[in-house]
């Protein structure tokens, strides 16, 4: 019970605030939040034994004219040392000038590469562990990370550590985001990569060895890709789940870089312009490593081999392996990502270079 008093109040009292504001905006959220469901202008959601929906009270104050980053990411991570100082030098490199970190009980060398960036101003982030089985830890690590950029942030993607976001026509993505300031939220499709025939964990940087993605195109195809959105959270009015937001133009998830509304994830539209590689499974031995220690977003591990979420998964394998394409569009950013990884070493079991 104690665990779980201490987990609301990391929530529900975004840093910065005093404990007394941080009760107000509790109670003030809650009730906003009930009254636009018993007036029926949201729906609240319970699926699998969660809740998926939580309402956010609206922004008080006035909202930035120009804001202290244009560019940030939000993420929850466990375990992710091996890649994840990869992960945050790519992101700088095409733009992103803070990351809202969320650590669900590392026990390897993540903590250390997140105390290295925050030293560096580079890298806010907050221990967040499960609370309990009927609450989605990943989405009240996004509401959060909501409320603590929404005076502060332009854009901000919700996405997750084995998620590259880039542009392949801009260099800096930044640049690509100023053409759509007039829009609340972003659509991105997951372009999925497999093992890239490695059957072991190769060394050197991951976006440089995994180059084999799903033809999504190809006339045979049966997967469909889910997306990831990259929002105004000023905007936000609801985390919906994981991969989209309520904003004003609800029922509209957000726009694809064509400026095309997209109401359903299973609508999947063309995109040049901006790219999101999902690296799903690494490694055949990454993989057999991950279904064999998977857990819910809850916080318990998987035992059941027919549990939904690995019977789910294994099909995903299956799928995006049966029509792949080489995929070098995020290559124009290796020489300088590799310059400066060297240029921040952090500890040699966290620099990947092999």
């Amino acid at each position: 019970m104690k665990k779980s008093i201490q987990y609301l109040k990391r929530l529900l009292k975004p840093p910065g605030m005093d404990l007394h504001h941080g009760l107000k905006k509790t109670y003030k959220n809650l009730f906003f939040g009930l009254g636009k469901v018993l007036r029926g202008e949201i729906r609240l959601d319970y699926l699998y034994g969660k809740t998926q929906y939580h309402p956010l009270y609206p922004v008080e104050g006035d909202i930035p004219k120009k804001f202290e980053h244009a560019f940030a990411i939000a993420a929850i991570v466990r375990n992710e040392g091996r890649y994840l100082q990869e992960w945050i030098e790519f992101h700088r490199l095409v733009g992103c000038s803070k990351f809202y970190i969320y650590d669900n009980s590392s026990t390897d060398n993540t903590r250390d590469i997140l105390d290295y960036y925050s030293k560096k101003g580079v890298v806010d982030w907050v221990e967040w562990p499960h609370m309990n089985s009927w609450l989605n830890t990943q989405q009240l690590a996004y509401c959060h990370a909501i409320y603590k950029s929404r005076c502060h942030v332009q854009w901000l993607a919700l996405i997750d550590v084995d998620e590259f976001l880039f542009s392949p026509s801009y260099k800096n993505f930044v640049s690509f985001l100023e053409l759509y300031v007039d829009l609340p939220a972003l659509i991105v499709y997951w372009d999925m990569f497999g093992t890239s025939g490695h059957k072991f964990r190769p060394k050197g940087l991951l976006t440089e060895n995994y180059t084999k993605r799903t033809d999504i195109s190809h006339p045979e195809n049966q997967y469909r890709p889910l997306v990831k959105s990259i929002v105004q959270p000023h905007e936000v009015t609801a985390v919906s789940n994981v991969h989209c937001f309520q904003t004003k133009i609800w029922p509209v998830l957000g726009y694809d870089e064509n400026r095309t509304p997209i109401t359903l994830i299973s609508d999947i539209h063309p995109q040049k312009q901006i790219r999101l590689n999902h690296y799903y499974t690494k490694s055949l031995e990454d993989w057999v490593c991950r279904m064999n220690y998977a857990w819910d977003a809850s916080g318990y591990q998987i035992t059941n081999p027919d549990a939904p979420k690995l019977r789910r998964n294994r099909n995903v394998f299956k799928e995006i392996h049966k029509f792949e394409i080489e995929d070098t569009s995020c290559h124009f950013l290796l020489q300088a990502l590799k310059q400066q990884i060297e240029k921040n070493p952090i500890s040699e079991s966290s620099v990947n270079l092999g």
